[in-house]
């Protein structure tokens, strides 16, 4: 079982390192198993097509964030510090994490990504963001008339601007150089 979860894990930093350097459209399973040191018959017979990389990829990639959000937050009481650490975490999470940056917010058309079941992990993160202003609700911190819709639309909708805009113009700053203002703004915008 260890050998099939490392062949996984080859085919996958591979398929991340090949999509970054490369983008999607360019990139082939050859490049892919090339870069896993392994055979296209390999690659297949873990991934029926180098879309299915590309969602496992993003599952997998937006499933670690949650946890390391989760466990970000683990043990603050105020909703606003939970808040500034969460939008701190998920900037320094994809500062770490260029390429799947790149693949999330400039490779996978909304649209296919929508139907996939990778979709669904990418929603995890606005759950805990929705936890966060619920409790800051609950407690005086933030506005009652919030509608949580708009609020995660606009949050990961603003981080992912901020995020795509630096894959394009490499001479951006570090993408934590955008913190102070970005939850100063949410900030401003949520609180009673």
């Amino acid at each position: 079982m260890r050998g099939k979860r490392d062949t996984r894990k080859r085919i996958l930093d591979s398929a991340i390192a090949v999509f970054g350097a490369k983008s999607f459209h360019k990139a082939t399973v050859r490049d892919i198993a090339r870069g896993a040191g392994l055979g296209i018959g390999t690659i297949y017979s873990y991934f029926p097509s180098k879309e299915a990389v590309l969602l496992v990829l993003i599952a997998d990639g937006f499933a670690e964030l949650s946890e390391i959000l989760r466990r970000s937050i683990e043990g603050i009481d105020s909703p606003l510090e939970k808040l500034r650490k969460f939008t701190w975490t998920f900037l320094g999470f994809f500062e770490e994490n260029r390429s799947f940056g790149c693949i999330v917010y400039l490779v996978m058309p909304i649209k296919e990504w929508s139907e996939a079941e990778s979709f669904h992990a990418m929603r995890e993160p606005q759950r805990i963001l929705v936890r966060i202003v619920r409790e800051g609700q609950e407690r005086g911190f933030f506005r009652q008339d919030i509608d949580l819709n708009v609020l995660v639309y606009t949050y990961f909708g603003g981080l992912g601007r901020i995020i795509a805009h630096r894959e394009i113009d490499l001479d951006q700053p570090s993408l934590l150089a955008y913190f102070p203002d970005f939850y100063e703004i949410t900030l401003r915008g949520i609180a009673d």
